[in-house]
Parts: C-alpha cells; structure tokens; sequence
C-alpha cells in the first residue's frame, strides 16, 4: 500500500468551517458521493451533544484534496462519508484519511467501524480491505443513482495494528 510520506506535503488535519466550501466542491465533483448539505458540515465539524465526530482534511502542495467525517457512539463509529479529489486519486490520500480517522476512533475508545461502500466502487472495496474491514451485511437497494446494494463493511478495532507495505 502506498500512503503519501506527510514529509513530501500531505498534512491531515481537523477540519474547520473554513474548509466545507472545498469539500463540498470535492463532493459534488464525485457522481457517487453523499451531497451533504452546509448545515451537515457545520455539524460535523462543532462540537456539541449528541454522538462523537471525527472531521478530516487531507492537504497536499497547499490545496485541500480530500476528507473523511465519522460518527461515535459509545464504542461504535460509522464512517458517514469520504471523499479525495478526482486529481488526487490513487495517491494514498483516502487511505491516509482513513488510517487517521480510524486511530483517531480507536484512541476515543471506539470498539468498531463500520461503512458502506458500492459493490460497483472496487477501488474503495480493496481499500477498505487491505485496511482489515470485513464484509458484515448488505443494504438492498441502498444507493440511488445507479440504484445499488450497500455492502457493509466493519472493522473491529481490538488488536488492531496499522498495515504496513
């Protein structure tokens, strides 16, 4: 697996209001993306009751190339949604923002993640994968859009180590 060496310019940070105007524009450049609204970014990056948040940017040569927004409860966290831009693809950006959020997760004590991806989306499934997620379920019909099965996807976090190369 190869991951961007943050000493070559990729930062992960929390991400800030500052940042959603960007990582709607990611979004929306992705066809199979979740469309959030603001207000569901402004969410994710306050801090207020309700379950847990971890909201990542992922920067690169000064630009924002990506994100990833979890969810906690107790000692369970979904991935809500994670998206690299299309230039940035396949440059170990989405796994550096998932190998954050998922530490990020495991150090608030959470016990498992889950996440949804397309059975259509093999980039992401091998991923998800090489990471240790599991195949648990599926959610018939889930996606629209192409209207897809949502294949569900956990990763349980005891014992857990990062993946090396």
């Amino acid at each position: 697996m190869a991951y961007l060496d943050p000493g070559k310019g990729l930062s992960i940070r929390a991400m800030v209001e500052s940042d959603i105007d960007r990582v709607m524009a990611i979004a929306a450049s992705l066809p199979t993306a979740p469309q959030w609204g603001r207000a569901s970014y402004e969410m994710a990056v306050s801090f207020g009751d309700g379950p847990g948040r971890i909201a990542l940017v992922a920067e690169h040569s000064g630009g924002l190339k990506g994100f990833v927004i979890a969810q906690f409860l107790d000692s369970l966290a979904e991935v809500e949604t994670l998206g690299v831009d299309v230039s940035s693809q396949g440059n170990g950006v989405g796994a550096s923002l998932l190998l954050a959020a998922v530490e990020a997760l495991r150090l608030a004590q959470v016990n498992e993640v889950e996440l949804e991806v397309r059975p259509s989306n093999e980039r992401a499934w091998r991923l998800y994968e090489r990471l240790g997620f599991r195949e648990v379920g599926r959610r018939r019909g889930y996606y629209r859009e192409p209207v897809e099965d949502a294949v569900l996807l956990r990763l349980a976090l005891e014992g857990w180590v990062f993946p090396q190369d």
